[in-house]
């Protein structure tokens, strides 16, 4: 007991040697708390609730950053796939029309074959129509050339129809 009053005393006489008088030190006191609590209340506990709503706001946006980004990869992904299928389809139209082009020109070329040869076909029939008759116009005038040539030649008429006989024999 006897340091708890010697702390006392020491004390006291510390606030009588520095000017401090315990009762304005207790007045001091209980304002400093009454004001903190009253700050507490009114000012800090604002400031800590915005600072509480902004930090939740931006955990929010930070979310819908997170959420936007993974619907970002999803929607790329969608597009990727939607456009491998575009080009799928367009390779296989592509794919498509090249077989048909090449279907059609080989109708083409085979239709075209067939009337060449029908039109060869014709052709060499009109060919060898025209040279046979030809070959009858050209008898009949050798025959008329070897009649004429008889006459002149033996000076007097010949039968054109043995003569004809005779020379069909040789040419034959």
């Amino acid at each position: 007991m006897n340091a708890t009053l010697l702390a006392a005393g020491f004390v006291e006489q510390l606030f009588r040697d520095l000017g401090i008088s315990p009762p304005v030190l207790a007045v001091q006191a209980l304002l400093f708390i009454v004001t903190f609590f009253a700050l507490k209340s009114l000012l800090f506990g604002r400031v800590m609730n915005h600072m509480k709503a902004r930090e939740e706001e931006a955990h929010q946006a930070a979310e819908r950053i997170k959420h936007g980004r993974h619907e970002l990869e999803r929607l790329e992904k969608e597009y990727a796939t939607h456009l491998a299928r575009i080009e799928k389809e367009a390779y296989d139209g592509l794919q498509a029309v090249l077989k048909e082009a090449i279907d059609a020109r080989g109708r083409i070329v085979s239709e075209a074959q067939q009337k060449a040869a029908e039109e060869s076909r014709a052709a060499l029939a009109a060919i060898a129509q025209e040279k046979q008759s030809a070959l009858v116009a050209l008898k009949g005038d050798v025959l008329s050339l070897a009649k004429q040539s008889a006459e002149k030649v033996l000076d007097v008429p010949v039968d054109g129809a043995a003569l004809e006989a005779a020379i069909r024999q040789r040419l034959s």
